[in-house]
């Protein structure tokens, strides 16, 4: 198979991948602030330290579990279960605005879509959260498979990625993982897939670079003149 060798500044991208697999929250969609201002009230309704904003952005990626453990080190197994009752309850019942996708995400999925690539989610979100969020922004014919929290180990464990490939009969080698966090590029790493590390998200340049992605961009107008430039 022909590689194509895209150069942008100082990366280069090779146009071999079948499958392009997409994480959601701070990276097809912008909804940092809602996770951070959920988290922040469930960590009050549940009667634990309210971690700061840098404190929530740094666990974004984490499946729940994960981040509690970070977020509230000793914390009992009753608070933590309120928290989580909370958190779901903030995010989907009571904020039930649509978060706004990234300027260009729409467009770069259907342009991939037309070219004939594969196309996947791998999230920390639930499956009830991804499919509502599938639904309100209409992406979701776009999308041949996908896994949440509630399918796989959670990341940075590789498993929701070694189901996608497995399920859609495709070596690592022919996809890439696209994540805005530094566990996003870590399950990628743990996979044996190539990564792009957005830094418009929840991760900072400082500690995604840290993870080792195969590349780094800044914003979805740079992923798409990087995935789609010939």
């Amino acid at each position: 198979m022909m590689q194509i060798i895209c150069n942008l500044g100082p990366f280069k991208f090779m146009h071999h991948y079948q499958l392009y697999i997409f994480d959601w929250d701070g990276t097809l969609m912008n909804s940092i602030d809602k996770i951070v201002n959920s988290m922040q009230y469930a960590a009050t309704l549940a009667d634990l330290t309210v971690p700061s904003v840098s404190q929530c952005k740094s666990i974004i990626g984490a499946g729940m579990k994960e981040a509690a453990d970070i977020l509230f080190p000793g914390a009992s197994l009753a608070s933590l279960k309120r928290l989580q009752h909370h958190y779901r309850q903030r995010f989907i019942e009571l904020n039930s605005k649509a978060c706004p996708l990234y300027p260009g995400t729409e467009q770069l999925i259907q342009n991939l879509h037309s070219q004939g690539k594969k196309l996947a989610i791998a999230t920390s979100k639930g499956r009830p959260g991804l499919d509502n969020v599938l639904a309100q922004s209409q992406l979701a014919r776009f999308f041949h498979t996908s896994r949440t929290a509630d399918d796989a180990k959670a990341k940075p464990h590789p498993d929701m990625l070694e189901q996608i490939l497995a399920e859609l009969n495709i070596n690592a080698k022919h996809a890439i993982y696209i994540g805005d966090s530094r566990f996003d590029i870590d399950m990628a790493n743990n996979a044996g897939m190539d990564s792009i590390a957005l830094s418009h998200g929840a991760g900072d340049i400082e500690t995604l670079n840290a993870s080792k992605p195969t590349t780094l961009v800044h914003s979805t107008d740079e992923l798409t003149r990087l995935i789609t430039c010939h």
